[in-house]
């Protein structure tokens, strides 16, 4: 669920990006706050797919499924980015702003599969909002006191 919803942040990232300009907004808070975003989610996204990985990769070749997914993301990213730039100097296909939406529809899409995943050890989201909430509770009644 967690990867679900930084997916979602990640993949309307780049339309984000449009929005930024060269004006005081943009330079002082639009910017920021978008480098803000991506530092939290891909973190986010890097911590959940490790999790996974740990979890599906049997415990004797851990290592060799670690490296086997890190080549085939640094070839894929690798060829994203030369695909990109290429499609980018492209005139008909409308340069940056539409690699930025190509960009952000298929980060969308990726997610599909993710539908599909579910977690062993995984908790409802409305269930761990129950946590915190008495945890906030415990904190009011023992401040009160």
């Amino acid at each position: 669920m967690l990867l679900l919803l930084v997916g979602v942040l990640v993949g309307v990232t780049p339309l984000l990006w449009l929005g930024a300009g060269t004006d005081q907004i943009s330079l002082w808070f639009w910017l920021p706050f978008l480098h803000v975003l991506a530092g939290g989610t891909w973190a986010a996204i890097d911590l959940c797919t490790n999790n996974l990985m740990m979890e599906v990769a049997p415990q004797r070749h851990q290592s060799k499924y670690f490296v086997i997914a890190g080549a085939v993301a640094g070839i894929t990213g690798a060829m994203g980015i030369t695909v990109g730039s290429f499609l980018a100097t492209k005139s008909g296909f409308g340069g940056l702003l539409g690699l930025f939406i190509l960009s952000a529809f298929l980060r969308l899409f990726a997610l599909l599969p993710l539908v599909f995943v579910q977690e062993q050890r995984s908790v409802a989201l409305s269930q761990l909002l129950r946590v915190f909430q008495l945890r906030e509770q415990k904190v009011l009644i023992q401040a009160e006191e």
